[in-house]
């Protein structure tokens, strides 16, 4: 089996040749420097400091030669395609207000912090001022232009043929620079709470689902086989809904888009960070076909035991034991997950979320080493 093939028989609830093995997420910079040993521009501060200073080229070929090997290296049998920031598109410096507590500000006024434990920037306060930017308007209607392609291109005639392919396409969506906000996950669970109605009249638009039927089509013909819809409903302690809620308000919505995607013969694959056990009968009815980041707290294995004959989990190793533990403690819980989750099928080993930074390269190749260990004794 090729990798395509053998992710397609896990979704059929088939046994494949061997496990499949993935992430939604590519690595930290770090982790790519370390596995790879050289310096690497994709991801992290490193990968902001290129785009503000004008080594758009070097970012892009950076990528273009890191991706493709870190897939070889660590034999994932899923890639993940994606459009990349544009060659002529604006990237704004923001100013540095605190460098002691990692401070930007951007030309609107939003406050940004840089978190070294991370390596990321996210926005922690908004000005409420919108950001014009005069080149997106320019551009119109016009398709996505050949630089933003790049990436997805590359990747696409490199592996796909061979892998099994995630991604979200868009004719018309032109990729900025943009940093993580837990701002923006408020508001949409702020207006659940206090417009309901009008939440639900905006996300239930008959002009969404002509969109998103459109480039599903789309997706389809150039040839992914998943589309990636992303939803984090809730945190580590539970879900920011009620269940109640969540099937008057979201569930409609899931079921709706997940038959746009199914109709146009894509697979879904649904990333969906937090503690959604509440809600997990509603998400897998709604028509889901892989659910990825898969919470400790969620215990794969339960879900495993009352989903496993309907859906496809991706997951089973912890942040905890790839980032603090030893490689001796990654083994043990990739042979626990593998244990409790292959029988069946419907099972694609990962980390539980993504490759963060901090993740150890020699705990991400024992997670890999365990899996070919359980193979060895157990196909």
């Amino acid at each position: 089996m090729n990798s395509k093939e053998r992710i397609k028989a896990t979704l059929r609830h088939e046994q494949p040749d061997r496990i499949p093995v993935g992430e939604r997420d590519y690595a930290s910079n770090a982790f790519i420097e370390a596995l790879l040993g050289r310096e690497s521009l994709f991801g992290g501060m490193k990968s902001y400091q290129a785009l503000w200073n004008g080594r758009w080229q070097d970012w892009i070929d950076s990528m273009l030669r890191d991706l493709p090997e870190l897939i070889d290296r660590l034999e994932w049998d899923i890639v993940v395609v994606w459009p990349n920031i544009g060659k002529d598109t604006p990237i704004e410096k923001p100013e540095l207000i605190d460098e002691k507590q990692g401070l930007y500000r951007d030309s609107t006024g939003n406050i940004l912090q840089y978190t070294e434990e991370g390596d990321r920037i996210l926005m922690i306060e908004e000005s409420g001022k919108s950001h014009r930017n005069v080149y997106l308007e320019a551009l119109g209607e016009k398709p996505t232009l050949p630089s933003e392609q790049i990436v997805r291109a590359t990747l696409l005639k490199r592996f796909g043929k061979t892998h099994y392919i995630i991604g979200a396409y868009s004719p018309n969506a032109h990729p900025a620079l943009h940093y993580s906000s837990g701002v923006g996950l408020e508001k949409w669970v702020m207006q659940i709470y206090e417009d309901p109605d009008g939440w639900q009249a905006r996300a239930m638009n008959p002009e969404g689902a002509r969109w998103l039927d459109d480039v599903c089509a789309r997706a389809r013909k150039i040839g992914i086989d998943a589309w990636a819809f992303s939803w984090d409903f809730g945190h580590s302690g539970g879900p920011f809904l009620s269940p109640e809620r969540f099937e008057k308000l979201i569930y409609p919505k899931l079921k709706r888009d997940f038959a746009i995607a199914h109709k146009n013969g894509l697979d879904v694959f649904l990333h969906q960070c937090g503690d959604n056990r509440p809600l997990m009968d509603m998400i897998v009815d709604a028509g889901v076909d892989i659910i990825q980041s898969i919470q400790p707290e969620e215990h794969i294995e339960e879900l495993k035991a009352l989903y496993g004959k309907k859906v496809t989990l991706m997951g089973g190793v912890s942040f905890k034991s790839l980032i603090m533990g030893t490689p001796e403690d990654v083994k043990k819980e990739t042979f626990q997950a593998l244990d409790q989750c292959v029988p069946g099928g419907g099972f694609i080993l990962a980390s539980q979320h993504s490759l963060p930074h901090g993740l150890k390269p020699q705990n991400y190749l024992a997670m890999l080493e365990a899996k070919r260990e359980w193979e060895k004794a157990n196909l």
